[in-house]
């Protein structure tokens, strides 16, 4: 009888995997990198896997509303109109920082106690990501 090693049997299997994990039938967002703006002004921005800026929140203070605009390799917006698509913005230590979605590409931050947290913005597609931010550093100073 013929068998096969086990470790072709693994490597098949999570081929498998990975390619049932995101079927070929739909599209996927390019995307490379991003800004958050407040306003027409620039607060923090990843191109590539580097960040630029870092958000300062003051302990007990909501940020203004803050808009993520997301680039591909080639700088221009991508369009995530699709409802399949959504954004996460997530904190590394909610008893410092926690984050609230207030639209499609909307958010803002509220320092809960001083210290510091990371921040991470991502693109929900269906039930898997489409891009995951490197962490963006928070500062969650006394409120003045």
């Amino acid at each position: 009888m013929f068998r096969l090693p086990a470790k072709l049997i693994s490597t098949f299997a999570v081929a498998v995997v990975l390619i049932a994990g995101c079927s070929s039938d739909h599209d996927h967002a390019d995307i490379a990198g991003f800004t958050v703006m407040v306003g027409n002004e620039t607060v923090v921005s990843q191109s590539g896997t580097t960040i630029t800026g870092q958000f300062n929140v003051q302990s007990g203070v909501t940020t203004p509303e803050m808009t993520v605009n997301f680039t591909d390799p080639d700088g221009h917006t991508v369009s995530l109109d699709d409802p399949d698509y959504r954004l996460e913005v997530a904190s590394s230590n909610t008893d410092v920082l926690t984050t609230n979605l207030t639209g499609d590409m909307t958010f803002t931050l509220q320092g809960v106690s001083t210290g510091s947290a990371n921040v991470n913005i991502n693109v929900l597609h269906g039930s898997h990501y489409d891009f995951e931010s490197r962490p963006i550093s928070v500062s969650v100073v006394a409120a003045q």
